[in-house]
């Protein structure tokens, strides 16, 4: 979910302000390659570093959301992100492909 409201941010942002604009970019790279199973555990502190930094530092509420989605989930979600490095998340499920038709 995380990383379809990143998506989102990237798609809606102004682009005004570095944290937002760069900020969350490398975080929607970064939980790319995590859901790929292709992330190192350093990758992953930097993302959680990434979103840490992008939360307070954003000039926008969207900005700021975005932060505080991915900081959440690497809390709340740890046994998700080890399944993924491991190469194991059970969790996994295709993606809708006609969802980018119903918010775009």
């Amino acid at each position: 979910m995380v990383k379809y409201f990143l998506d989102f941010v990237q798609k809606e942002s102004c682009g005004a302000c570095v944290p937002c604009r760069v900020g969350t970019k490398r975080g929607q790279e970064l939980l790319e390659r995590v859901l790929k199973g292709e992330a190192t555990g350093e990758e992953i502190a930097l993302l959680s570093e990434v979103a840490k930094a992008v939360a307070p530092a954003a000039r926008c509420d969207l900005g700021r959301m975005a932060g505080k989605a991915l900081v959440y989930a690497l809390e709340c979600c740890q046994n998700e992100f080890a399944a993924h490095l491991a190469g194991s998340c059970s969790g996994t499920v295709a993606p809708n492909l006609g969802w980018q038709a119903i918010v775009g």
